[in-house]
């Protein structure tokens, strides 16, 4: 399966064209997949920075993005994670989107650095956009 499990922080990078926003943009023009987990993280952040949600819904939804759900078994990962991820402040957004990429198989894109510290031990291929 071909494509990019997107964390939070990687798509709020794109959304206020930070640093690495050109990686993202090019990554939302292939399969970008994000957890709904991380989609409600996106929405909130947007909120919380003073975006009406109305406002927010709609940016987050033109980005095109794959949403996938929290399954059972998703959420079962997710939490298999805590072991490796508390250690680093990992959020439940962060092991959901660690997770959705260890069950697709896919890279978990992030701009958080400190994911990279775990990449190995959870199996999980991280690029870190800057």
């Amino acid at each position: 399966m071909t494509g990019m499990v997107l964390d939070t922080s990687a798509i709020m990078a794109f959304l206020r064209d930070e640093t690495g926003a050109d990686r993202v943009a090019s990554m939302l023009e292939d399969r970008a997949i994000v957890s709904t987990v991380n989609v409600q993280e996106l929405i909130a952040s947007l909120a919380s920075k003073g975006m009406a949600p109305q406002d927010a819904r709609l940016a987050v939804r033109s980005l095109n993005l794959e949403g996938r759900d929290l399954t059972w078994e998703l959420a079962e990962r997710a939490a298999e994670l805590v072991e490796w991820t508390k250690p680093f402040g990992l959020s439940l957004g962060d092991r959901s989107c660690l997770a959705l990429a260890q069950m697709l198989d896919m890279p978990a894109v992030t701009a958080d650095r400190i994911w990279s510290n775990l990449a190995e031990t959870i199996g999980v291929e991280v690029i870190v956009i800057r």
